[in-house]
């Protein structure tokens, strides 16, 4: 019996998996010798994109679409996915065959990227074939020749597979200082072009071991191969449209985004909540109003006059869109909530409880029975944000401006007041939230159906002027805004 501790060599990983069932033997070879070949995958990137021709961006394209198509063909063994698996292989073969001439001609490291773009066309054989598992091996093993590091990392995924059968989501390096950094980061330094955003994230995810979506990625492993050969705009405008659909799908919003017969940007709520049930929230809220009013002037409520204002300008401004009222009976008595635990209003006052509850009630009533609102909350629910930093908030803002500007005057208020909100970040976290969600979920349908109004659009951001596609540009500004893993 082979132990992990052991495993230096292709012939004991060979013994170590010929242990395990006929099943599992498929699986953990295909997942083992993708990650070998992905992590000496920027020997071969960082090579490839500081050679000049543009045949070099076409080769780099089609090592990247090997890599992915074996990582998917790890999980999936769908016909689909076998043949665009194959097909990505042999045309990874070329840029394999290049590196090398290159390397006979004497071009600096072009052997440390003959050998990884050989490794990734390995692998994706090896992930559909496992006849080619030790050839993969043999290739894969030897990373910038620090064959040392490899094998460690080999033997931290076999023992993450033994352990839990998964090893999807865990770091690519085990250890900090990867052998293949220094090559990634000067990868970083030359792909800065919106095209190549998609790549560098998908590359930083697999080191940092963070989750994938599987479904997403299938879809891009699926680009027939014309599109691939157009070159990195082209892949990456499909790319933009697959993570755009999915993003719409994963962000419900109870509205429809249309153009208005003034031909700008309009919003339409949607919704199936039974006229009786509007009418009674609308009713109740403004009870609730009326009977803050008839006490805010008394100190200790005093502090209700604000939630008072704050749904009276709701129920003037939103009387017909249920997601909003929603939206506001939950704010306000949040807001009482913290209020009651501050100190600025009473707690176990009779009327403080009433409002809570009526508010609660009235939000629970339009969730229970209208479903567009209760998927917009489960959806928002699921979201999680990074920190936008100062210019990601100016290119973030100048578009959210840009669009405004195009929008009908209720449409642009709001994304102008969502915008000031999840651009201040001070407020709690649930309502910037709340915000962010609002303002990526509208923009996204908006680059989604609006591509002829952007073209317009682009007159406001001067920041797009010389990037190859627009929309490209748009939507990698979007996924940092709503927090993308779809």
């Amino acid at each position: 019996m082979v132990e992990i501790t052991e495993i230096h060599s292709p012939e004991l990983l060979d013994a170590w998996l010929e242990e395990q069932s006929t099943e599992l033997r498929r699986e953990f070879s295909a997942n083992i010798v993708t990650r070998m070949a992905l992590r000496s995958l920027p020997a071969y990137w960082s090579w490839s994109l500081s050679q000049t021709s543009d045949q070099s961006v076409i080769a780099t394209l089609r090592v990247l679409r090997c890599a992915l198509a074996s990582l998917v063909a790890g999980r999936s063994q769908s016909a689909e996915i076998t043949v665009a698996t194959t097909r990505a292989a042999e045309h990874c073969s070329k840029s394999a065959d290049e590196a090398f001439q290159a390397f006979l001609d004497h071009s600096g490291n072009a052997k440390d990227a003959a050998d990884a773009a050989s490794g990734v066309r390995y692998a994706a054989h090896s992930a559909i074939d496992f006849a080619f598992f030790k050839d993969a091996i043999a290739i894969a093993s030897k990373v910038d020749g620090h064959e040392t590091a490899a094998w460690k990392a080999i033997r931290s995924d076999c023992r993450a597979l033994e352990g839990s059968g998964e090893l999807a989501f865990g770091p690519l390096w085990p250890d900090p200082g990867a052998p293949s950094y220094h090559n990634w980061t000067r990868i970083k330094e030359i792909a800065t072009a919106p095209e190549w955003a998609f790549w560098i994230d998908w590359y930083e995810d697999l080191l940092a071991g963070n989750p994938m979506n599987w479904e997403t990625l299938e879809q891009v492993a699926l680009i027939p191969s014309d599109v691939w050969d157009e070159g990195p705009v082209a892949v990456a405008e499909k790319i933009a449209d697959i993570e755009i659909e999915a993003a719409k799908r994963a962000t419900p919003n109870a509205e429809e985004i249309r153009i208005s017969e003034h031909g700008l940007y309009e919003v339409v709520p949607r919704s199936d909540l039974p006229s009786k049930t509007l009418k009674d929230a609308n009713q109740r809220i403004g009870d609730i109003i009326q009977q803050i009013r008839g006490v805010q002037h008394l100190n200790q409520f005093a502090a209700l006059g604000a939630e008072a204002d704050l749904l009276r300008d709701y129920l003037d401004r939103y009387s017909d869109n249920p997601l909003r009222l929603y939206e506001v009976c939950h704010k306000a008595a949040r807001h009482v909530q913290l209020g009651m635990n501050n100190g600025s209003l009473p707690e176990d006052d009779n009327l403080i409880i009433d409002v809570i509850g009526d508010l609660q009630n009235t939000s629970d009533d339009i969730y229970n029975f209208d479903r567009e609102v209760s998927a917009t909350i489960d959806a928002r629910a699921k979201r999680r944000y990074g920190a936008l930093d100062a210019d990601q908030k100016v290119q973030i803002g100048a578009f959210v401006e840009a669009v405004a500007d195009r929008s009908e005057d209720n449409l642009a208020l709001e994304l102008r007041e969502d915008w000031r909100v999840v651009e201040a970040d001070e407020l709690p976290s649930e309502e910037v939230s709340e915000s962010r969600y609002r303002l990526g979920s509208r923009l996204t349908r908006i680059v989604s159906r609006g591509r002829q109004m952007l073209r317009d659009i682009r007159d406001a951001l001067n920041l797009v002027e010389d990037v190859g596609s627009k929309v490209v540009f748009y939507w990698t500004i979007l996924k940092l805004l709503i927090g993308f893993l779809f």
